[in-house]
């Protein structure tokens, strides 16, 4: 079926069933069970589950230098943050967590703003930025992560890429455990909280809607499903 996604302004996310999706940069959005041509350029894999939505492009996570969640702060008071991990899974805002940080925190080197100044992705003259992933959408990758390493077999299977469901670094969320913790993946599948003056990885996640303005701008996306 084909639908338009106009000027970045229509929720071109909300025509997408739950599962695995590989925005390409020629042919459309494709099911990730259907995307199995080696031969057609993967833009970003996007999951979808209901009202969780994101999407990733191919990063290599060891090329990423370890950063604080926060550095010159040994304490986060003002920020709202959850004790308990199973209502920590509940929390899906990665974005909204990240801008929040920044706009409190934006005199200090956070990682949330780390990622949004360096990891930033332009095509055909536009421009996204990404966030930090709350603890929600990294129990997301857990979660479908057998779904998600089979597209990106097929989509980036060439060496050299750190796939998001094979990295065994720590890996900050967006979510704080307390006002000097936060949760991080731990060990590919795990969630585990750190001090957030430690030193740890982060990844990149961006708006799918977003993501597909940015490939596609005006024009009309085929979505095969």
């Amino acid at each position: 079926m084909r639908r338009r996604f106009c000027g970045g302004t229509s929720h071109i996310s909300d025509m997408l069933e739950n599962g695995i999706w590989v925005i390409t940069l020629y042919e459309g959005i494709i099911k990730g069970d259907r995307y199995d041509n080696r031969f057609i350029t993967p833009g970003m894999i996007c999951v979808i589950e209901d009202n969780i939505r994101f999407c990733y492009r191919e990063f290599n996570v060891q090329d990423y230098t370890p950063i604080k969640w926060i550095e010159g702060v040994s304490r986060i008071p003002d920020i709202p943050y959850v004790g308990d991990k199973d209502l920590a899974r509940l929390d899906y805002d990665g974005k909204g967590n990240s801008r929040r940080i920044m706009e409190l925190y934006g005199d200090y080197n956070t990682a949330a703003k780390n990622l949004y100044d360096t990891q930033q992705w332009s095509y055909e003259n536009r421009t996204i930025h990404p966030y930090l992933m709350s603890c929600g959408e990294l129990d997301l990758v857990i979660r479908w992560q057998n779904d998600i390493a089979h597209v990106e077999n097929t989509a980036w299977w060439y060496n050299g890429i750190s796939r998001i469901t094979l990295s065994t670094k720590e890996i900050w969320t967006s979510t704080l455990c307390d006002s000097v913790t936060a949760y991080l993946l731990y060990n590919k599948q795990y969630i585990s909280i750190s001090n957030i003056n430690n030193k740890r990885y982060c990844y990149p996640i961006y708006d799918v809607d977003e993501s597909i303005y940015l490939i596609y701008g005006d024009d009309n996306p085929p979505i095969i499903g």
